[in-house]
C-alpha cells in the first residue's frame, strides 16, 4: 500500500496538460491529489493548457464535484478567462475568447455551478468577454431565469453594461422572447428600457415590436419612462416596425398609447399606414387607417401617399377604404402622378375614381348653389323659386350618388361657411322625405340614414345660425307629383341642441324621429 508521502511523490508527475484534460473529462480521484500535491502552490493549479484552468475545463463540462474541489484551494483563480478558440467552442457557439467560469456556467445554464462560484470570495460578476458580454447578459440571452436572479441578487450587479454590438441584458432577453427575465430585469430600479442597441440602434420596444411579442410589448409600456416614439438609425418607431411586419396585435398595444404619434416617418418619409401598404399586410393597413389620428395624406420622399401606393399595388379595398376615409385624390407625386392617373392602369379602378370625381362635381355644384342661394338677393318670386329649384335637384344628386364622400370629406365641406348653416336643416328634409315612403323600405332606409349622416357632418364641423331653409322647400314639395308629408304637420320649437350647436329654432315633427 502507497503511503501518503509516496502518493505525493506521484502527484508531483502530472503535468498540468494532464490535470486540466482529468478535470474535463471529470476525474476527481486524479485532480485531488494534484490539488495535494500542489497545495502550496496555486499556481500550478491556475495553469492553462490551450486555453483552459482544470477551474474552466471542469466547468465547462459540467462536472460540480471538480469545480467544488478547486474552489476550495487558497488562491485559486476564479476569475481566470479563456483565450483561445478550442475552449469556447465547449463553451458556447462562437469565435470569441475571454470567458471566464461564470459566464460558462451562465451560458450553459448550470446553477449549481454558478452558486459556487457566487459564493466564492473574490469573483469578480461583470468582467466581459473578447465581444463585451457578461456572465448576465449570456445567462439573458439563453434565459436561465434562476441564474439570472442569482446574478441579480449580487451586490453591484452592473445590468445596463453594453457589449461591442451596444447589446445589454435587456436587450438580449427580449430579442430572443424570453419574459420571464424581461419581467426581472424590468423590476430592477436602475434599468435603461430605451437604451438603443446594435447597429441599428434599436430599443427593446423595437425588438419586441419585431418579434410580435405582445406581453413584452406590454411590460414595456408600462414603465414610466418608456419611450415609445423612439428611432432606430434607419428612423423606424416600433409601430413602423410592426406595421412593416404585419404584426397587427402589437401595433393595437402601441397604438392604445396615447403618447404614440402615428404618423411619424423613416428615412424614406414612409408613415407606419405606408409600409404596411408597401408590404401588403392588409389588416394593417385597416387597423392604421381606422385611427382617428391617422394623416392619410402624409407623402414620403417619393411625393407618394399612401394611397398613391395602394393603387399601385392595385390594393383595391385599401384604396377604397382610404377614398371612404377622405384620402387626398389630388396630391402629385415627384413624378407627376396622381391618384387618378395611376388608376388608369386597373378597371376597378378606373371606375372607382370615375364615380369619385363625379360625386365630387357634384358636391362640389351643390356647396356653390348652397352659397349662391344664401347670398343672392332675388328680383323676383320667379327668380328666387328658380334657384330654390336648383338647390334641390342638386341637393338630391348629391345625396343619392355620395352621400358617403359628403360624410367622411367634412375637412373638405367646412371650408363652405354657408353649408355649416344649412346641413342641419337638409338633415330634417331628409326625415321627412323618409317618412313617405312607408311602402319602401329599402328607400326609406336610405334616407334615414343619409339624414343621420348629414346630421354627423352638422356635428363635426360645428352649427351657427341655421338659415332653416327647409321652410323654403315648401312651395317646391308640395307641386312635386309624389305625395310628400304635409307641411302642416312642422311646427317650430326650441329644442335642447346637439353638441356644438347654438341654440336656436329648428324643426321638429309630430313623429318619430329618423333611426340613429
Amino acid at each position: 500500500m502507497l503511503s501518503a508521502l509516496s502518493i505525493r511523490k506521484d502527484a508531483l508527475f502530472i503535468s498540468k496538460k494532464e490535470a486540466i484534460k482529468a478535470a474535463a473529462r471529470g476525474d476527481l480521484a486524479l485532480i485531488q491529489r494534484y490539488m495535494t500535491a500542489h497545495i502550496h502552490h496555486p499556481a500550478k493549479i491556475n495553469a492553462k493548457y490551450q486555453g483552459q484552468t482544470a477551474l474552466l475545463a471542469a466547468t465547462i463540462n459540467n462536472h460540480l464535484a471538480i469545480v467544488s474541489a478547486l474552489l476550495s484551494v487558497p488562491g485559486i483563480d476564479v476569475n481566470a478567462q479563456t483565450y483561445d478558440f478550442f475552449s469556447l467552442e465547449a463553451c458556447y457557439s462562437g469565435e470569441f475568447r475571454k470567458n471566464t467560469a461564470l459566464m460558462c456556467a451562465s451560458h450553459q445554464g448550470n446553477t449549481s455551478i454558478v452558486t459556487a462560484l457566487l459564493a466564492t470570495p473574490g469573483i469578480n460578476i461583470n468582467l466581459q468577454n473578447d465581444i463585451g458580454d457578461t456572465a448576465l447578459m449570456l445567462a439573458t440571452k439563453k434565459g436561465h431565469l434562476a441564474i439570472v436572479n442569482a446574478l441579480l441578487a449580487m451586490p453591484g450587479i452592473q445590468i445596463n453594461i453594453k457589449n461591442n454590438m451596444k447589446d445589454t441584458a435587456l436587450t438580449y432577453a427580449v430579442m430572443h422572447g424570453h419574459t420571464g427575465v424581461v419581467k426581472a430585469l424590468l423590476n430592477q430600479p436602475n434599468i435603461d428600457i430605451n437604451h438603443l442597441a446594435d447597429y441599428q440602434d434599436r430599443s427593446a420596444l423595437m425588438f419586441a415590436a419585431e418579434q410580435d411579442n405582445c406581453t413584452i410589448v406590454k411590460d414595456l409600456l408600462a414603465m414610466p419612462h418608456i419611450n415609445i416614439n423612439d428611432k432606430n438609425s434607419l428612423e423606424s418607431t416600433a409601430l413602423i416596425i410592426a406595421a412593416k411586419h404585419g404584426h397587427v396585435n402589437v401595433a393595437k398595444i402601441l397604438l392604445s398609447s396615447q403618447a404614440m404619434n402615428i404618423n411619424m416617418k423613416d428615412s424614406l418619409g414612409d408613415t407606419a399606414l405606408i409600409r404596411a401598404i408597401e408590404n401588403e399586410h392588409q389588416e394593417m393597413a385597416h387597423l392604421l387607417i381606422d385611427n382617428k389620428k391617422s394623416d392619410l395624406d402624409i407623402t414620403n420622399k417619393e411625393g407618394n401617399t399612401a394611397l398613391l401606393i395602394a393603387i399601385r399595388k392595385q390594393q383595391i379595398t385599401i384604396v377604397k377604404k382610404l377614398l371612404d376615409a377622405g384620402a387626398d385624390i389630388t396630391i402629385v407625386n415627384s413624378k407627376g402622378e396622381t391618384a387618378s392617373t395611376l388608376a388608369t392602369q386597373e378597371k376597378t379602378l378606373r371606375t372607382m375614381f370615375r364615380k369619385q370625381s363625379i360625386a365630387k362635381e357634384k358636391l362640389k355644384t351643390f356647396l356653390e348653389s348652397i352659397e349662391k342661394e344664401a347670398s343672392e338677393n332675388h328680383e323676383s318670386p320667379e327668380s328666387e323659386q328658380h334657384h330654390i329649384q336648383t338647390l334641390v335637384d342638386t341637393s338630391f344628386a348629391a345625396i343619392s350618388t355620395s352621400i358617403q364622400f359628403i360624410m367622411k370629406n367634412y375637412h373638405y365641406v367646412e371650408h363652405h361657411d354657408v353649408s355649416k348653416n344649412v346641413l342641419f336643416d337638409l338633415s330634417s328634409f331628409l326625415s321627412i322625405l323618409a317618412l313617405n315612403y312607408s311602402n319602401d323600405e329599402e328607400m326609406k332606409l336610405e334616407l334615414d340614414k343619409a339624414a343621420h349622416q348629414v346630421w354627423k357632418i352638422t356635428e363635426l364641423m360645428g352649427h351657427s345660425q341655421a338659415k332653416n331653409i327647409i321652410k323654403q322647400f315648401k312651395n317646391i314639395t308640395q307641386d312635386d307629383e309624389r305625395k310628400f308629408l304635409p307641411f302642416e304637420r312642422l311646427r317650430f320649437t326650441r329644442p335642447a341642441s346637439p353638441k356644438n350647436l347654438d341654440v336656436e329654432d329648428k324643426i321638429t315633427l309630430d313623429t318619430p324621429k329618423p333611426r340613429q
